[in-house]
């Protein structure tokens, strides 16, 4: 990136934001730990109409991954958090709309890091989080300001990541 430009969402470790808009979205949502909070931060921006700029000036160091999980806990907190990610903040006829996007991108996580029986426990401290994601999902509803289309292109946007099957057969050694 060589302008200023706008971006669906900045990466928290290296952003900053006003503070009416963090008090406005009730800051990161704890919940998620580690993980999307900075993407669920910016989802809930976008759903309320604000809009994220790149500025090629600013310069940040950050060295590393910085929670430095082993991969059975990320893959735990990512397959958690990429679905109360949607929940809270999707309306549900776009979320069934979407729900082969959802289901794909599910699937693709799972033969990518190959530890089903941990995304299994991941899907499961899901469950523990439905109040938490009624709660913020009936907050959301009543506040979004963005039309169901724009959400739409905003969730269709295309990620750079190789197709299924070219993964499948990297996987299956071909």
């Amino acid at each position: 990136f060589t302008q200023a430009e706008a971006v669906f969402a900045p990466c928290a470790g290296a952003a900053l934001y006003r503070r009416n808009f963090l008090e406005e979205m009730g800051g990161f949502d704890a919940h998620f730990f580690a993980y999307l909070e900075d993407i669920d931060l910016a989802l809930r921006g976008h759903l309320v109409g604000y809009e994220f700029l790149f500025v090629p000036e600013a310069e940040v160091l950050h060295k590393g991954h910085g929670s430095a999980m082993p991969q059975a806990a990320y893959v735990r907190a990512i397959t958690r958090n990429r679905l109360l990610l949607f929940l809270k903040n999707i309306p549900l006829h776009l979320l069934v709309r979407r729900m082969g996007h959802l289901l794909y991108g599910q699937l693709y996580f799972a033969i990518a890091y190959r530890r089903p029986l941990t995304m299994l426990t991941g899907y499961w401290d899901l469950l523990g989080l439905l109040p938490h994601i009624v709660k913020t999902h009936r907050w959301m509803r009543g506040h979004i300001t963005i039309s169901v289309d724009d959400l739409d292109v905003l969730l269709t946007r295309k990620t750079g990541e190789p197709p299924l099957r070219n993964l499948l057969w990297k996987r299956l050694g071909r």
